[in-house]
């Protein structure tokens, strides 16, 4: 069986680049709030339904204590000048039997990548 709170693979992408896909760490908040600094607005009013400035507390705090059971969230990330990068994250929440939302958000200078199919396939 699969330890979804250690998950973590190497993929290389079709222009070349290598990524690494895996599970999040509750010290990755930070990561996630510089890669959402970085965001078109336009990315997430698509993602989040609406204009948002900064994650809630609550939010922040789902992030932090996702269970690798019935939430999941995988971060798509790259290495620039010797420090990780996130440019990706896929999630899903499971709602019941054999249903889940999924949600995928990535950073614009990474589309057409296939960066949300991969993350849907390691979800």
């Amino acid at each position: 069986m699969i330890d979804a709170r250690h998950y973590s693979v190497r993929e290389t992408l079709r222009n070349g680049l290598e990524v690494c896909i895996r599970s999040t760490r509750p010290d990755d908040t930070d990561l996630l709030i510089e890669a959402f600094r970085k965001l078109d607005p336009e990315s997430v009013y698509l993602r989040f339904f609406g204009p948002k400035k900064e994650f809630s507390a609550a939010e922040l705090k789902n992030f932090r204590e996702a269970d690798f059971d019935t939430r999941v969230i995988l971060i798509c990330t790259v290495q620039q000048d010797g420090q990780e990068i996130a440019i990706a994250t896929g999630t899903y929440v499971r709602t019941g039997d054999a249903v889940a939302e999924v949600a995928f958000l990535v950073e614009e200078d990474y589309h057409r990548l296939r960066i949300a199919r991969r993350l849907l396939t390691h979800l």
